[in-house]
């Protein structure tokens, strides 16, 4: 691990943003020489998002959004096409799973949001395809509430962050797998409180921003703003 001079850390501190981005690094660790005022640096880091769905105990892989035909074709890179019409289908929304897999040499903590699109699309007598956005209220994915928090920022109720509640650090940079979103039995799409019915036209599209920050020497206050746990408790 390198080693950097306090005046440089001075310089990092002040840079340090809050992060929301799909590719994470960390910064400092919580190693302090004592006598030279040197702090060591350490690294973080989403390595892997595996989006997959379970038919059964077949792992089945996920499908991007493209956009355009033939030559101009294009693929929306973290932006996922998931099936909400057909349930027997084995890529159907109720069999979608999400993983993440953190490298972190230093104790680290990681929050992740979703966004949730769902989109219809019709094609006309050329084959082109029109999508249109449907305005609904956020999709309710399953998740292991012992080990996440759900919280609503804001009085938003799409705002919403997924803290993993345990810290992650692996001294070998191994990657730790997270488990995030897992099956669930029931699924609906609401509009105004109400169930609305989908058909071939519906898709879902599903993205993810995650945050990992290093869990001590402030870094869930400096770049989350926030003071304490939102499950409860200090950092």
């Amino acid at each position: 691990m390198k080693k950097i001079r306090t005046v440089y850390f001075i310089l990092i501190a002040l840079c340090l943003v809050a992060l929301a981005t799909t590719f994470i690094t960390g910064y400092l660790t919580d190693e302090k020489n004592a006598n030279s005022g040197d702090l060591t640096i350490g690294k973080i880091e989403v390595s892997e998002v595996d989006v997959y769905y379970m038919n059964g105990a077949t792992k089945v892989q996920y499908g991007l959004v493209t956009i355009g035909t033939g030559g101009t074709q294009q693929t929306k890179k973290g932006v996922y096409d998931v099936n909400i019409y057909d349930e027997i289908s084995p890529d159907y929304v109720k069999n979608l799973c999400v993983d993440f897999y953190v490298k972190a040499n230093v104790n680290a903590y990681l929050r992740v949001t979703i966004q949730d699109q769902v989109v219809r699309k019709i094609p006309n007598y050329q084959g082109v395809i029109t999508e249109t956005s449907i305005r609904h209220e956020p999709l309710e994915f399953n998740f292991d509430s012992e080990s996440w928090h759900k919280q609503v920022h804001g009085n938003d109720a799409r705002n919403i962050y997924y803290y993993y509640k345990t810290k992650l650090v692996d001294t070998t940079y191994a990657p730790i797998k997270v488990s995030f979103i897992i099956p669930k039995d029931t699924f609906g799409i609401l509009v105004d409180g109400h169930q609305i019915n989908i058909n071939e036209n519906y898709f879902l599209h599903l993205g993810f921003t995650y945050e990992l920050v290093q869990a001590d020497f402030g870094g869930p206050e400096y770049n989350w703003g926030l003071q304490t746990r939102p499950w409860g408790g200090n950092w």
